[in-house]
């Protein structure tokens, strides 16, 4: 279950943009949109996305779909070819050099809570993260930083050693890892393939 996703520097969006299914506290109208996904978090049922004409709407939802295309597709990735992901925005000097962010949080068939996130830009993944709650605390998987050695956390089993020195700059881990049979990477990386909305 989706929990949230957010993207900044991508096509018209700029500034960091998040849809979010938690509900809002403070606002008590519609109580039968709201249901206990696990034991700490709520969710609500569905959510809108409203505003202006060319405000960004429909690129939130593209980003959404983008990224996890690529999520399921990385490992295709050659050498230098160029991630179509990275369209940052463009009407600034500045973002037009800047890496993209994406960031997705769920709950996956276990219930367990992840947090996944990603900086690229066109040939190359500057950070990705994947954090996850077993327990209800922050559990580090890992840690992959440009030009530095991935930082793995204990959870993370399995030859990943061969697999990081075989991994492209412009390929995700995750998805390598996955399709290397790194267990708990499988687990994430078969909640985008399937639930992809």
């Amino acid at each position: 279950m989706l929990i949230s996703f957010s993207v900044s520097n991508y096509r018209s969006i700029k500034n960091k943009a998040t849809l979010s299914l938690l509900p809002v506290k403070a606002f008590k109208e519609l109580p039968d949109n709201v249901f206990k996904a696990n034991d700490k978090i709520n969710l609500l049922r569905s959510a809108v996305i409203y505003g202006a004409n060319a405000s960004g709407k429909s690129n939130l939802l593209r980003a959404f779909e983008q990224f996890v295309n690529f999520i399921l597709s990385s490992t295709d990735m050659k050498i230098e070819q160029k991630i179509s992901l990275f369209e940052p925005f463009l009407l600034d000097t500045q973002s037009n050099h800047k890496s993209v962010r994406f960031e997705v949080e769920f709950l996956n068939d276990e219930q367990i809570r992840y947090i996944y996130s990603v900086e690229l830009k066109s040939l190359q993944i500057f950070k990705e993260e994947l954090y996850s709650y077993p327990k209800g605390q922050k559990t580090k998987i890992f840690i992959r930083t440009k030009s530095k050695p991935i930082d793995y956390g204990t959870l993370i089993k399995g030859e990943k050693k061969s697999i990081e020195a075989r991994l492209l700059n412009n390929q995700l881990f995750l998805s390598k890892g996955a399709n290397e049979n790194i267990m708990i990477l499988q687990k994430v990386y078969k909640y985008f393939e399937n639930n992809y909305f």
